[in-house]
């Protein structure tokens, strides 16, 4: 189970912590973990790295918020998110936050259903969250020079800057552009590095300027409706999930997955990449998938994995082979006189083990004759006529002209497995709801 998100709640008026604690602490993925009563608390609760998330208000006495947040983001590498939420709708307010390095600013007034989705949504992802008062801001627009830089991003770099600006998260811009998550950290660090600027937040701030006038106004033409954007993205109902698969997996589990999804979670962008089970996990670890459907899980305390399909292990020959001329099911024995096209034991070792295994346990040594990282690509070796191989039984979907699959007779049934994984540590809601719903 997901570890809830830990809440900081700074605000000078104990009885407001006290309201914003309770609606807080009535849901089961959310835990207040400290309170203060100005801008010093927030920062000494910042660096106790207790809290994920500060709401925090602007007007404080001694530090105020505006400050207070200027500090954690000079200060910290990796600083908690900070949404500022105040009594008062006021631009000066706004523009400050955004200045200041916030990631999310809401008016006390806010529903709170609002309010909880604001909170989970700049924890779980890079995007900026500021409805309403968004709109006024850009309206200046015209009148603010284009920052010094503008001219010398490159064409990927204005993209993945535009759509910052309009909001998205590093994964959603990634999914837009259809580029690795790790690719957009590094368009956006040279989008930093040509506008002079610390972050995202001034990074957004210059494309407000006149050559970002069009795209600026297209994302203030949204804004009103970042509050439901932000409900649905923390119910689950919207974002992104990007699924690793092997080929075979996209026959059978995968293309459920998608139906499903189709069906019940239309507003969820699927981006999916077919890789084998070690490149998958590696994937996962350094957070450029949210899941995997992998052939064996190693164990591990960062992964959480369901198995979700069984296969057997059945024979693939060509159409012409000695062995589909059998009038009976052929045996272990029988396969073990001819040619194996087996499995490559770095790339494709789960495959690789079982084969060895199942020709060890009949204490027979076939004639292993080539080593294949890919079942489709064993396929299509075995269709040329160079020899036979173990495959799973839903490879059997694979229609080649010269090919001809047939069981096994001593061979025990569903022995090749296929896991969904994923990381205990995750944070997308989308994904809980595809696992909720296959």
């Amino acid at each position: 189970m997901t570890a809830p998100l830990r809440i900081a709640l700074i605000d000078d008026e104990a009885l407001i912590r006290t309201g914003f604690a309770a609606i807080i602490g009535a849901e089961p993925d959310l835990e207040v973990v400290a309170q203060g009563a100005d801008g010093i608390d927030a920062v000494a609760i910042a660096r106790s790295g207790k809290a994920d998330v500060l709401l925090m208000d602007v007007r404080m006495p001694t530090v105020d918020g505006i400050q207070a947040t200027e500090r954690i983001v000079a200060e910290m590498a990796a600083p908690p998110k900070i949404l500022v939420v105040t009594t008062f709708d006021n631009d000066d307010y706004v523009w400050q936050a955004l200045r200041a390095g916030a990631d999310g600013f809401l008016l006390k007034r806010t529903r709170v259903e609002d309010l909880l989705a604001a909170v989970r949504l700049v924890a779980r992802t890079d995007a900026l969250l500021f409805p309403e008062a968004v709109r006024r801001l850009a309206a200046a627009a015209p009148a603010r020079k284009a920052p010094k830089g503008i001219g010398d991003l490159s064409d990927r770099e204005r993209e993945v800057l535009v759509l910052a600006a309009r909001g998205l998260s590093n994964q959603e811009i990634a999914a837009e552009l259809f580029l690795g998550r790790e690719t957009v950290k590094t368009h956006l660090s040279g989008v930093y590095a040509k506008l002079g600027v610390r972050d995202r937040t001034q990074a957004v701030i210059a494309a407000y300027g006149r050559i970002f006038l069009e795209e600026a106004r297209r994302l203030l033409s949204s804004a009103d409706t970042a509050p439901l954007r932000a409900r649905r993205v923390a119910a689950g109902t919207a974002g992104t999930i990007r699924i690793g698969f092997t080929a075979v997996s996209a026959l059978t589990v995968l293309g459920r997955w998608i139906a499903v999804a189709a069906a019940e979670l239309p507003g969820v962008d699927l981006v999916l990449s077919e890789m084998v089970t070690h490149a998958q996990l590696d994937a996962l670890l350094a957070g450029e998938i949210e899941v995997g459907l992998v052939r064996q899980v190693p164990r591990s305390d960062l992964l959480d994995s369901r198995l979700v399909a069984r296969d057997s292990l059945i024979l693939a020959a060509p159409r012409d082979h000695p062995l589909t001329r059998l009038r009976r099911t052929p045996t272990m024995e029988d396969i073990a006189d001819y040619d194996v096209v087996t499995y490559s034991p770095s790339e494709a070792w789960y495959f690789y083990e079982l084969v060895v295994a199942a020709f060890q346990q009949a204490h027979l040594t076939p004639r292993y004759v080539q080593h294949i990282s890919q079942v489709h690509t064993v396929l299509s070796v075995v269709n040329a006529g160079l020899g036979v191989a173990l495959v799973p039984s839903s490879a059997s979907a694979f229609n080649l002209s010269n090919l001809v699959f047939l069981e096994i007779a001593d061979l025990p049934p569903d022995t090749v497995e296929l896991h969904g994984v994923w990381r205990r540590d995750h944070r997308n809601p989308a994904l809980e709801a595809l696992l909720d719903s296959v």
